[in-house]
């Protein structure tokens, strides 16, 4: 036994299907609805004359026979439709159908009450296995029907829709099981409006794949593309076919769906790999939407399943794969096949003059590409003599001519197109340039004008128009043009607006121009210079907030101000999206040491520590390897804040303690980075704690580890110091001097040779 259940509106108040057994038409399945209900809640039924009354109410509207068996099932909040071994059931809540009589929500509920019967008026099969896009079309089926029956039974437009606009959700539903809100609007409103123009509903079920097919055809011969597009679903559920599927494919594509036509042309190619109309297609649509290489993968395809008989479908899949290829700029190919498309071939047995036309525009396109103009120009006169009326072949003509420097020839083309055409924006453009080259910057200047009215928002035309009048000694309209031009979005005019009228380039900084240059003051190191820039940056309002404190934190750190940066740390929300939580933790911790509030430090270090669950001596839990390998940084950070506050408090034994952890995780995790930093750390506790041998066995290590680090040999130098042996101690500090010399680490230098002048003289 297969038993589906199919919650069909994800509501609070959800399914119901259309039929009653209180009207004695059982067919011996009452039993069969107890037996579902016990499965789904252990509880007793009841009748419920409310759900009789309502569900009488909505089949009257379109004459439907009662044939679905309805029984009350408790504490389920709503209603379900089930189908079991081919019969169909309707459980509901008895307390759920009694709001029905509440007036607050009575036509909130007999709405989605009557789409519910929709679904089994239309026939729909509650529970199969069927696409997000399948499931969209039976829920506008059953919204529209919903429609019908609301405006038959009293109810008002607004009362018909307010459930759906109150629960369905808006946006993009391509990948949803239900449609958007606006959708499930429109298809409630075409049934109400059916409704009031006496439109009649009836149950009419097909029982043939090919009845549906056809009368689908029929559909579409006559333009009802979403009708067309029903029936086709209906076939496919009944035996899905290449054909149905591009059938289907081509009313998607006729309603502007080109994603849903995609899938169903993939589809019909799986079912049949030869159905090269489903190839065709599926190239096509793929050209359109800018996917080259998926378009020549079709086409391909479809010249593998057919032969060449020059005919619509050949010439065009010809035309799109070469197409394709020149807009991925692979145009010796590209070039290769329009030639042979045009030399090979007699275009005007099947394409009208237009679409040769065009064939002969690509190829001249591609030589304009390889240089080749007078190729392209001789294409596109033989594209204007087959469409005189397109004002496109004589600016490309234009065009070329241009390119070859001849001027007064190309102005003559593109005074024609603009006689075709007197709104085309580009030939004025273009004319502007020719007229440019001949220095004859007052007619540039008055067609740029004219560029601009057709295009206002083209940015470019402001910086040219400018240069115009500068040409003209009008520098003051330049630079009102060259402000629009960058206000437009043009670096040009503000490389003009620096250059030429006298502008500050930061005059022209947005919140982000000033971020980009704060942080890069700050990884050069100038953390004064970045704070002031991240601080405008803040004052006009850059797009994230948080992530710029975080900034202003390390520019206060880099400066030492450590208490101000703990004041910015601290009044980012630690529910930030633009911050790590976890780095936000690992500042405040050394920002606190810094501070000496090494209490603060502490506690938040062992706090953090435990959440993260990165001590091995923890007992209640495991060491996170995981988390430690990909934050290894982080968490040397938070643990050496940590021991240097343990340090700080004279807390030895807890500081060799928790260095202890960290050398435990070093060789857990097989690292050297963490098993060197836990033996400096040992030998640096337990120096302060004057337990100098096994500081210098700790710092001993540390240098096995580390041979070529200075500071590995002035620790062990101070650790000889403070053990009276000064010979040895100074050996340390001269090889730590030429370590450090070597390396140009000043400060180590500063520290070092001061520490010989004292002790080693």
């Amino acid at each position: 036994m297969k038993f589906y259940l199919t919650l069909l509106l994800i509501l609070p108040l959800t399914l119901f299907s259309q039929e009653d057994d209180s009207y004695n038409l059982d067919y011996n399945n009452s039993q069969k609805a107890t037996e579902l209900c016990t499965r789904m809640k252990s509880n007793s039924f009841m009748s419920n004359a409310e759900a009789d009354e309502a569900l009488g109410k909505i089949l009257s509207v379109v004459g439907a026979s009662k044939r679905f068996v309805l029984a009350p099932c408790e504490n389920i909040n709503n209603a379900i439709a089930i189908i079991d071994d081919g019969m169909r059931y309707i459980l509901y809540d008895p307390e759920f159908v009694n709001s029905i009589s509440d007036t607050s929500n009575y036509w909130a509920n007999m709405s989605i009450l009557a789409h519910e019967v929709g679904h089994h008026i239309n026939g729909h099969t509650l529970g199969s296995s069927i696409s997000a896009y399948e499931n969209k079309i039976e829920e506008l089926e059953a919204d529209e029907f919903s429609g019908f029956v609301m405006q038959k039974i009293g109810a008002t437009l607004e009362q018909s829709i307010d459930a759906i606009a109150t629960i369905a959700t808006e946006g993009d539903d391509t990948y949803s099981s239900h449609p958007n809100k606006e959708r499930r609007i429109k298809a409630i409103t075409k049934g109400y409006n059916n409704s009031k123009d006496n439109q009649f509903i009836k149950e009419e079920t097909l029982s043939d794949w090919e009845e549906y097919f056809y009368r689908g055809n029929e559909k579409y011969e006559n333009e009802d593309y979403e009708g067309a597009l029903n029936d086709y679903s209906k076939s496919i559920k009944l035996q899905p076919s290449a054909t149905t599927y591009y059938k289907r494919a081509l009313s998607k594509e006729k309603m502007g769906d080109s994603s849903g036509a995609i899938y169903d042309l993939q589809r019909a190619v799986e079912i049949d790999t030869n159905h090269w109309e489903s190839y065709y297609v599926l190239g096509r649509n793929r050209y359109y939407g800018e996917d080259y290489y998926g378009a020549l993968s079709a086409f391909e395809s479809y010249f593998k399943v057919t032969k060449w008989t020059a005919d619509y479908y050949d010439l065009f899949s010809y035309y799109f794969m070469a197409e394709s290829l020149y807009n991925k700029e692979v145009h010796d190919q590209s070039l290769s096949k329009i030639d042979w498309l045009i030399t090979e071939n007699d275009l005007t047995i099947e394409l009208e003059n237009a679409d040769i036309a065009g064939i002969y525009e690509l190829r001249g396109l591609n030589y304009i590409k390889i240089d080749s103009f007078n190729l392209a120009k001789l294409d596109f006169i033989k594209a204007s003599e087959l469409a005189p009326n397109a004002a496109i072949f004589q600016e490309r003509i234009g065009d070329t001519y241009l390119e070859t420097d001849e001027y007064d020839k190309a102005i003559e083309y593109y005074n024609k197109a603009i006689s075709i055409d007197p709104n085309k924006t580009t030939v004025y453009e273009y004319r502007a340039y020719a007229h440019e080259k001949k220095e004859d910057y007052f007619r540039a200047l008055f067609d740029m004008n004219e560029a601009i009215k057709l295009d206002p928002e083209k940015a470019y035309y402001y910086l040219k128009r400018g240069e115009y009048k500068t040409e003209i000694n009008d520098q003051k309209g330049a630079c009102s043009d060259w402000l629009i031009g960058r206000e437009k979005g043009s670096e040009g005019s503000l490389e003009k607006l620096i250059e030429i009228c006298g502008y500050q380039k930061e005059a022209f900084y947005a919140a982000n121009d000033y971020f980009e240059v704060a942080e890069n003051e700050y990884d050069n190191g100038n953390y004064s210079k970045a704070l002031k820039l991240f601080s405008k940056s803040k004052e006009m309002e850059y797009s994230e907030p948080d992530y710029l404190d975080g900034f202003l934190v390390l520019s206060y750190e880099g400066l030492e101000d450590y208490s101000k940066a703990l004041e910015i740390l601290n009044s980012i929300s630690r529910d930030s999206d633009q911050l790590n939580t976890d780095w936000m933790s690992q500042k405040s911790i050394y920002l606190k040491y810094e501070l000496k509030d090494f209490p603060g430090a502490i506690k938040e270090a062992k706090d953090f520590i435990s959440l993260k669950k990165i001590n091995p001596d923890a007992l209640d839990s495991e060491l996170n390897v995981e988390y430690i390998e990909e934050n290894t940084e982080w968490i040397r950070y938070i643990y050496v804040s940590y021991i240097n506050s343990l340090i700080g408090s004279s807390d030895y034994d807890n500081a060799i303690k928790v260095s202890s952890q960290l050398l435990k995780i070093g060789k857990t995790i097989t690292s050297d980075f963490y098993i060197g930093i836990a033996y400096f750390r040992l030998a640096k506790v337990k120096k302060a704690k004057e337990d100098y041998l096994e500081a210098l066995q700790d710092i001993n290590e540390y240098i096995k580890i580390y041979t070529e680090n200075a500071e590995g040999f002035t620790m062990r130098g101070k650790i000889k110091l403070a053990m009276g042996a000064q010979k040895f101690a100074c050996e340390d500090f001269e090889k730590a001097l030429k370590l450090a010399t070597e390396q140009a680490l000043d400060e180590d230098i500063k520290e070092l040779t001061e520490l010989i002048k004292i002790n080693c003289n």
